[in-house]
């Protein structure tokens, strides 16, 4: 039975609510990042530009303006959603590790938007519970892996000045960090697996915002480091995206997986423009893709992508 792109949306909206409301803050953040000029990028040792925090989805300036723009929409009902889920986290409940990772991320945003120490505390508190996620089945455990270290390499950048004043912390966050990726760096998914190409995108992207995350760690001879992984993170990126993008600009499995794919890549294209001064949205191609699909999400997050691309 064919169903229309709205009702396709409808279906998926009870599942992805609350992940919408971290989206969005991604998608305004993007926002600011697109409209940066291009920087001198200064490479160091490990062939990365030097570590610096806050820098995946903008720098200390960038937040400022991204504060600025909090007083109209759709800034303004993201604010509202991200402050109420940040206001009513638990960091005692009992919950998954994927889910602790998520929480981690909103109380980080929450923090570096307006500074309140609450936020930060809480967001502390569970980095101390920051464990590697564990579920039954091959590639549902590297689905969670994923999941877990995308929020925790972006929630630490955020955090990572915060951290300065807690050394075990920050070491034990960053040695975490350097766990998942290099368990995204060994392991692959075995197929067959629903969502192919979307898996190995989420997985490219996760892996590389681990990278730019900790990007001056220095690996031993024996291990890949962040240099690694980051071209890893391209390169297997580049090949799942020339499968799903089809000639007439559509993403092969369709709006939903689309969805979860973006998730992830939209915050590594951002972190790759800011740090490594790399412009991931370029071709006709990835226009006229970004145009058919970003339609059939809802209408806050169609008004974004329009500011992101066209805003002064």
């Amino acid at each position: 039975m064919h169903t229309t792109p709205d009702e396709h949306i409808r279906h998926l909206r009870p599942r992805l609510r609350t992940r919408t409301i971290l989206f969005g803050v991604l998608l305004c953040l993007f926002a600011v990042v697109l409209l940066l000029a291009s920087r001198q990028v200064a490479l160091t040792k490990t062939g990365l530009p030097t570590e610096t925090h806050p820098s995946l989805l903008g720098d200390r300036d960038d937040v400022e303006v991204m504060r600025g723009r909090l007083d109209r929409e759709p800034y303004r009902t993201w604010e509202r959603r991200l402050l109420a889920q940040a206001d009513a986290i638990d960091t005692d409940v009992n919950v998954s590790e994927v889910e602790i990772a998520h929480r981690a991320k909103a109380l980080a945003f929450a923090f570096s938007l307006y500074g309140e120490r609450r936020y930060a505390d809480k967001a502390l508190r569970l980095f101390v519970r920051a464990k590697r996620p564990s579920c039954g089945g091959k590639w549902r455990e590297l689905d969670e892996v994923v999941a877990g270290a995308a929020d925790y390499a972006l929630a630490y950048d955020l955090m990572a000045p915060h951290l300065r004043s807690n050394q075990p912390l920050d070491t034990k966050m960053r040695m975490f960090i350097d766990e998942l990726a290099g368990t995204l760096y060994r392991e692959r998914y075995v197929w067959p697996s629903p969502g192919g190409d979307t898996r190995e995108i989420r997985q490219a992207c996760a892996l590389g915002l681990c990278a730019l995350a900790i990007r001056g760690a220095v690996s031993s001879h024996s291990q890949p480091g962040p240099r690694a992984w980051y071209t890893r993170a391209r390169r297997q990126l580049t090949t799942a995206f020339e499968h799903q993008i089809c000639r007439d600009g559509g993403y092969a499995e369709g709006p939903g997986r689309h969805f979860e794919a973006a998730e992830v890549y939209l915050p590594f294209f951002a972190a790759s423009k800011q740090v490594m001064g790399e412009d991931l949205l370029t071709g006709e191609r990835w226009g006229w893709h970004l145009g058919r699909n970003y339609v059939r999400l809802d209408p806050a997050e169609r008004v974004a992508h329009i500011l992101a691309v066209v805003a002064p």
